[in-house]
């Protein structure tokens, strides 16, 4: 419990994203949920590494987390997922744009980082500023006004 204690109290800036809808821009908004996520797995990353060397231990944990029930925090993209859907709501994310998807990516990448830089004790990168911008232009408003280039044969 105390594994899960920790988290969710180091999660509560993740869920600041929500409030950050129609400030700044959509890729800003996901580097600053992305660095603090990365953040927070620095310290997270060691102790949930300890819980799958345990196997009662990840027995106790899985109990905690209650399946079925959406994680929030650093386990999951609810928080970026909403986040997404209010700008959305804001017309600074396309309509048909596939929030869930582009929250879990955001995710994704951080976890998969964090696993990376602990598994092969680096130090701390550079921001994931080219990814996380990749997943803000594919869920961007297309631009009417985009200059067209003209076609030479």
């Amino acid at each position: 419990r105390s594994m899960l204690r920790h988290a969710h109290l180091r999660s509560g800036p993740l869920a600041d994203v929500l409030g950050r809808a129609g400030i700044g821009t959509v890729a800003g908004n996901l580097r600053l949920f992305a660095g603090r996520l990365e953040a927070m797995l620095d310290e997270l990353v060691p102790l949930f590494a300890a819980a799958f060397s345990d196997v009662e231990l990840l027995a106790a944990l899985r109990r905690e987390m209650h399946p079925g029930v959406p994680a929030d925090g650093a386990f999951a993209g609810p928080p970026v997922e909403r986040y997404l859907l209010a700008e959305r709501e804001l017309g600074r994310v396309a309509p048909d744009a596939d929030c869930r998807a582009a929250a879990s990516l955001v995710v994704s990448v951080c976890h998969d980082r964090a696993f990376q830089r602990f598994f092969h004790g680096a130090g701390r990168p550079k921001p994931l500023t080219a990814e996380i911008d990749l997943i803000a232009r594919a869920v961007a408003v297309p631009s009417r006004t985009r200059a067209r280039r003209p076609v030479t044969p």
